[in-house]
């Protein structure tokens, strides 16, 4: 969005440095896909620190790694939060953040299909529309909550928020509508706009003070860009802290711990807050999306846009207060016509229902820390659900609700059949439910507040030069899905920084696309397709000459095995230090218990006899087989998988590290390790399972 509004400005010159590629994928475009995007090269495939208020589990934290972030790979609910969350900020000292001075920014961006009205705009870049695919079960959901004694909203974003109804989705057409798409697709053809896909920044360079540019690296080789006016990082709530904690901005004691020569001394990544998700779920016979997701449906999204495809899952919701006196809602009931449960990675494979229950106003809060100096190493992430009284409370009440609303006749009608539901409904057993499925909605904020580390301004506070804008800036979480406030938060930076009064000279329509444009495109559309189809082509090549090896259990030479890795190329380096739950340097839990706990696209792992290695390099490189020495050789053999995956490859860290580069779901199911020892050197090995 920051590319788009600062380029209309011909006198400067404006990077984009994007760690992930475009989306060319369909799942990235096809509302019902997303969930195939989770830990996919689209992902940055995070997990949390144990968290001690949900029983020491990690949970998943995606975030979307391609251009348009995290707006490219969510649900696509567009909720903007409550008045009352807004003119907190201000009343806490982020002067001009009150809702009534943010709200022309959400309108800016907006080009809602039902018109301009006080809290809405058109013309803008951001298509805001209702759902294409109307399931009926969504419907019996919002009579469950009449029938409850709540009342409908059309309009989450208008004057009032409770009530339950329809959710607006960021889509165009029946397709996603992401900052990508929005924004950045209409201004690329600008010559003083430059797009860096595949370029990670390692840190920000500080000089005297000031921001003077990054380091970056991309395909092995480290480069610098120079800032001739300023650094804008807009990384998330998890990875902007992390950037600048690895440039010398944050705690000084935690960053003197790792080394890191100290720029300025700021409560870098505290004050993390997110909503906790606490999924009950129901079976029915009725075709839901499950069901529903055919080849047939997809191919009618992705081409026609219309079909059961375009439901982005949850079409509706309800926003609601568990008490008297509460000034807001404190809880977000999500429906979904599809089953959402074991942290949104447990088997779908069934017709069912979720009625996710998000806590709205946490009095918890998290922090976001490094792991280590590295940049390719993941931050420490912890969310502290559920370690605060108060937010026990909430939960026990705000389960009630949902529960009630499920009671109700036109739910009960439906059928469903309970899959996951607390066993009784008094506030212990209610909490130790939550405590034992809850997760996050993917919703964090605060890890670089307004008042703590930038300025009203966004501008880092000590720094020169140097600001960042995302929702790591909201001083806490608002009462919504967080993905309309991110977008807010640029509106208003790219005013900040070009030094606007606040909507003077806006351009809110899109810019026209000229023929150049238009042919600059299609070389570039047919360029992408070329080598699509060339590394798709070299991609089943290998896997048909790796499979052919495993069912014969042929001899492995070294050599042609690596040019086989070489030619599957399936992942990123990224993916795998420090991401799987089932590596070692994840959990310290015994083999057993970290094998009960790994799941991979809904399959679980019981007992380290289903991961038995198969062929091992040491830590020089040498192969060797069953986790015994074979002088350089081995034999390429199918594991146990009970038919679920053919070939499983395990390498130790280093081998792995160099021989897999980006993720292709077409091949690969997952990478765990099989055990604390798994060979006789005591190397820790990765297997990479591959899909039959």
């Amino acid at each position: 969005m920051l590319a788009n509004r600062l380029s209309e400005d011909p006198a400067v010159n404006v990077a984009l440095i994007e760690a992930g590629d475009s989306a060319t994928t369909r799942e990235l475009h096809v509302p019902a896909a997303y969930g195939r995007l989770i830990q996919s090269s689209y992902d940055w495939n995070l997990w949390s620190e144990p968290e001690p208020g949900l029983g020491g589990r990690r949970l998943p934290l995606p975030r979307g790694r391609t251009l348009g972030g995290s707006s490219a790979v969510n649900a696509m609910i567009y909720i903007r939060g409550h008045r009352s969350d807004y003119d907190a900020y201000a009343a806490r000292g982020a002067t001009g953040w009150s809702y009534d001075e943010v709200l022309p920014y959400f309108r800016r961006s907006e080009d809602n299909e039902r018109g301009a009205d006080a809290y809405h705009g058109t013309g803008g870049p951001l298509s805001v529309s209702d759902p294409r695919s109307r399931h009926p079960l969504a419907d019996a959901f919002l009579d469950a909550c009449e029938q409850a004694g709540h009342p409908l909203n059309p309009d989450f974003n208008a004057a009032v928020q409770d009530g339950a109804g329809r959710y607006q989705l960021t889509q165009r057409q029946g397709r996603r509508c992401s900052t990508a798409t929005a924004f950045l697709l209409p201004a690329v053809s600008r010559p003083n706009l430059t797009v860096m896909t595949g370029a990670t920044v390692q840190r920000i360079l500080i000089e005297h003070g000031r921001a003077t540019g990054v380091l970056a690296r991309r395909d092995g080789r480290e480069f610098t860009v120079a800032a001739g006016q300023e650094v804008v990082v807009c990384a998330g709530s998890y990875h902007s802290p992390q950037l600048l904690m690895l440039s010398g901005i944050g705690p000084a004691a935690e960053l003197a711990a790792h080394g890191i020569r100290i720029q300025q001394d700021l409560p870098v990544g505290e004050g993390l807050q997110d909503h906790l998700a606490v999924p009950l779920v129901w079976l029915t016979d009725e075709p839901t999306l499950h069901a529903r997701s055919t080849p047939h449906n997809l191919d009618l999204a992705w081409h026609e846009g219309r079909g059961p495809m375009t439901s982005n899952g949850s079409e509706a919701g309800a926003f609601l207060r568990t008490r008297d006196g509460l000034p807001a809602p404190d809880v977000q009931l999500g429906f979904a016509h599809a089953i959402w449960h074991e942290e949104g990675l447990g088997d779908t494979r069934h017709n069912g229902y979720t009625i996710l229950v998000s806590f709205l106003h946490p009095a918890g809060r998290g922090r976001v820390a490094l792991r280590s100096a590295a940049p390719d190493h993941t931050p420490r992430i912890l969310g502290n659900f559920l370690t605060d009284q108060a937010d026990a409370h909430s939960v026990a009440d705000g389960l009630r609700l949902a529960l009630d609303m499920a009671g109700q006749p036109a739910l009960r009608a439906r059928g469903g059949r309970p899959f996951l539901l607390p066993a009784e409904d008094d506030d212990r057993a209610l909490v130790e439910f939550a405590r034992r499925t809850g997760s996050t909605t993917y919703h964090p904020t605060s890890t670089c507040a307004i008042g703590r580390v930038v300025d009203e301004r966004l501008r880092v506070l000590g720094i020169e030069g140097l600001r960042v804008a995302d929702a790591s800036v909201l001083p806490a979480v608002p009462r919504g899905n967080t993905n309309a406030a991110a977008i807010m938060v640029a509106e208003k930076a790219s005013d900040l920084i070009r030094r606007r009064d606040p909507l003077a000279g806006a351009t809110a329509t899109l810019p026209q696309r000229s023929a150049g444009y238009e042919r600059t495109r299609t070389r570039d559309q047919n360029r992408t397709r070329n080598r699509d189809q060339n590394r798709t082509r070299n991609r089943t090549q290998a896997r048909d000459r790796l499979h052919e090896l495993g069912a014969n259990a042929a001899p492995v030479d070294p050599a042609d095995l690596d040019t086989l890795w070489t030619r599957l190329d399936t992942v990123r380096p990224d993916q795998i230090l420090g991401t799987w739950r089932g590596t070692a340097l994840n959990t310290g839990h015994p083999t057993a218990d970290r094998l009960r706990a790994l799941r991979w696209y809904g399959k679980a792992f019981h007992s380290p006899d289903e991961v038995e290695p198969m062929i091992c390099r040491d830590e020089n490189g040498n192969l060797y087989a069953d986790t015994q020495a074979a002088g350089g050789g081995g034999r390429l053999l199918s594991l146990p998988f009970r038919g679920e995956i053919t070939t499983a490859l395990l390498y130790d860290t280093k081998p792995v590290v160099d021989y897999f580069k980006q993720a292709d779901e077409d091949t690969l199911m997952g990478i765990m390790t099989g055990s604390d020892r798994p060979s006789e050197a005591g190397h820790p090995f990765y297997f990479v399972l591959l899909r039959p």
